[in-house]
């Protein structure tokens, strides 16, 4: 069965924003439509007008990719956390914070 994913074209490799369930090495036959012309990290961080909302008040300049999760994802991120969109990148913190896992590190 397909699914419909959102990916980030970076130094001539597709790479995707949320993980695939595939074997490793595994062949997929991809169809690529491009977004919008105006680029969608420019959009997010309201170059031109953005109404979207902070997640866990997360600046969209500090991660970028999960706010283009956040909006593949449409209604459905609405009520989530940084840690529910993003839970490789995120953890449940104190006082429910999201903490940012490879900053641990």
């Amino acid at each position: 069965m397909g699914q419909t994913i959102m990916a980030v074209y970076e130094n001539g490799v597709l790479r995707p924003l949320t993980p695939l369930e595939l074997p490793d090495k595994a062949r997929v036959k991809l169809r690529v439509e491009p977004g919008d012309i105006m680029d969608p990290v420019l959009q997010l961080m309201g170059a031109f007008s953005s109404n979207m909302p902070l997640i866990d008040d997360i600046p969209v300049s500090e991660d970028p990719d999960l706010y283009l999760v956040a909006e593949a994802l449409g209604e459905l991120a609405q009520e989530l956390h940084a840690w529910e969109i993003a839970p490789q990148r995120y953890r449940r913190g104190e006082n429910d914070r999201p903490v940012r896992i490879d900053a641990e590190k």
